[in-house]
């Protein structure tokens, strides 16, 4: 997610990405190990875990309730509710961007939800050592080493790449995005962003109007300087007419 390594980010596992991992009562003797391995280090069972998942239950509780939460193969960064914050947009047989990518724990979320394929772009070498090697066990997530600092390193990549969504959160190269060219920018359907501070908030704003783009959802998150921005383009359908003698 951010273009600077983050030590716990860089320290969650890699939970299923092969394929012998995918059978239920192995997921919960993993997670079974990951819990005790909590309290024999003197940290609560449910240290690192998802609040929603774990507020209100006994261990016991939370792993018969785990499979219902997906199998995330890459811990979320963060301990984030992607669902809660990337959940607003119908994945199924779309291709994703995703810029800042850390080390594919959001690619991974995007594919659990039905997206075809991911280009994970992250700026910081050790989140991208990790994201590459997570990437051989889920060959659907294509990582690329990139540090985005200029509109020309978007318009590369979505002229390249051809996404059905582009998602960015990259603390602060959203910026960039604004500036690439309306015609690029017009060439990706759907945007999932979170701008940091408000002129880079006023800026997206802006460019969707222009562009024709009907902003779906705003999440305020963490203060009121950041914000989640889904933003869908308007598909104007074509009124065929014919003159009647």
């Amino acid at each position: 997610m951010m273009q600077k390594a983050d030590k716990l980010c860089l320290q969650r596992p890699f939970v299923n990405g092969d394929s012998n991992l995918q059978e239920e009562h192995l997921i919960v003797e993993y997670w079974k190990q990951v819990l005790n391995d909590n309290e024999r280090q003197g940290n609560p069972w449910y240290y690192g875990l998802l609040r929603d998942w774990w507020w209100g239950k006994t261990k016991e509780e939370f792993l018969e309730e785990l499979p219902k939460h997906g199998w995330p193969r890459i811990w979320p960064c963060y301990n984030e509710n992607y669902d809660q914050l990337y959940g607003a947009i119908h994945y199924a047989g779309k291709k994703v961007l995703d810029i800042g990518a850390d080390v594919g724990s959001t690619a991974d979320f995007f594919l659990r939800r039905g997206t075809t394929e991911v280009v994970a772009v992250e700026g910081s070498q050790e989140m991208y050592n990790e994201l590459a090697k997570n990437a051989t066990k889920i060959p659907e997530i294509k990582p690329i080493f990139l540090y985005i600092d200029k509109p020309e390193h978007y318009e590369q990549l979505i002229k390249t790449h051809h996404p059905d969504v582009l998602h960015a959160d990259c603390e602060g190269c959203e910026k960039h995005l604004f500036n690439v060219s309306d015609e690029v920018f017009s060439m990706v359907p759907e945007y999932m962003v979170e701008t940091h501070g408000g002129d880079v908030y006023s800026a997206m704003l802006e460019k969707c109007k222009r562009n024709d783009y009907e902003i779906v959802n705003v999440l305020n998150y963490y203060d009121a300087s950041i914000n989640i921005v889904y933003a869908k383009k308007k598909f104007v359908r074509a009124i065929v007419t014919s003159d009647v003698e």
